[in-house]
């Protein structure tokens, strides 16, 4: 993963956990928010990017689908699809 991040230009890899304070630095620099759950009912991460205005890209499962709405606060992917998210 720490190779593939260094390999793509404008991708900064973080691994640490980030204090709250600092969150709205990564949300607000950040051009879209990725959650690729595999099982989730719903997701506070999805509230909190679509509360800064990002664009989300997440699975069709659970609330998910009901939160992005109609398709214009991000993508929904098949989490079942092998290349679903890849493709999203």
């Amino acid at each position: 993963l720490i190779e593939w991040a260094r390999a793509i230009e404008g991708v900064t890899l973080v691994l640490r956990e980030i204090p709250d304070d600092d969150i709205q630095i990564y949300m607000r620099s950040a051009d879209f928010l990725v959650l690729p759950y595999r099982k989730v009912y719903t997701s506070g991460s999805l509230y909190l990017g679509l509360s800064f205005g990002l664009p989300v890209i997440a699975p069709s499962i659970g609330l998910l689908p009901e939160a992005l709405g109609d398709g214009t606060a991000g993508l929904l992917y098949e989490p079942n699809a092998p290349e679903g998210l890849a493709e999203a």
